[in-house]
């Protein structure tokens, strides 16, 4: 019987809306579950269907799922990560690797991409696949994503003053989709560029081609500051899902 209310709710959302004189649709993700499970507390039937919620989400959306109770161990085990990684910004275990960038033609290092991981106490070294999808879900990626920026610029200028490559070399940072609305992304990038006074051109950030269409309007404005500043900007990923030529011309 629920799975038909659902369907219903479903087929009544579907329907298109008028918003300022714009057609728009949406979505819905439903998660339910039974009182065969023997609910006592209305904070555990809460959690639940919280948890098939956050399934329904994870498997596309728009669509509704059933609560069992893999759901809620998976639901505890992201609890326990979230948790620990905010521990973990705090006590630094957090560390950047640096992938060469390499020209061909003559095998010169010209500069390095910055690469996340976090090494956790227990689990060792975990590969931001994992970690970084919480990160982004939390809002803990912004404060993350502002350390990635400083602690990369800061090597690189140790590697320049090092080696006497004062302008030579570049590194290259990932921009997330949530950082873009960070009200002190350029104030992190100014700061950190004043203090080690690198080439302005030596940072390159990067961000994927989704981002850069889903958020059109905030991008250009993101871009055009960094343009201004002198920052290289990179699309990554172009290709790899939906492309068009003709969002490029939108982008400095």
């Amino acid at each position: 019987h629920g799975t038909h209310i659902a369907d219903r709710i479903h087929d009544a959302v579907a329907e298109p809306l008028e918003l300022a004189g714009q057609t728009t649709f949406t979505t819905v993700s439903i998660g339910m579950t039974s009182s065969a499970h023997g609910y006592v507390r209305v904070e555990e039937l809460v959690a639940d269907v919280s948890a098939a919620v956050d399934t329904a989400r994870d498997r596309g959306r728009n669509r509704h799922e059933i609560y069992d109770t893999s759901m809620r161990i998976e639901s505890r085990t992201l609890l326990a990560l979230e948790m620990a990684m905010r521990k973990a910004l705090d006590l630094d275990h957090f560390d950047l690797h640096y992938q060469p960038i390499v020209r061909l033609a003559d095998r010169q290092v010209l500069g390095f991409e910055a690469l996340m991981r976090w090494n956790h106490p227990e689990r060792g070294s975990i590969p931001p696949s994992e970690f970084i999808p919480i990160a982004e879900d939390t809002g803990l990626i912004i404060p993350l994503g502002r350390w990635a920026i400083r602690e990369a610029v800061r090597r690189l200028h140790g590697w320049q003053e090092e080696f006497g490559l004062r302008g030579q070399l570049s590194v290259s940072v990932n921009l997330s989709a949530k950082q873009i609305g960070d009200p002190l992304l350029l104030e992190t990038i100014d700061s950190v560029l004043a203090e080690t006074q690198i080439e302005p051109s030596n940072l390159k950030l990067e961000l994927t081609e989704s981002v850069m269409i889903d958020k059109v309007e905030q991008v250009t404005e993101l871009l055009q500051e960094l343009r201004r500043r002198g920052v290289e900007i990179s699309i990554d990923d172009f290709g790899t899902g939906y492309s068009s030529l003709g969002y490029l011309h939108r982008f400095p």
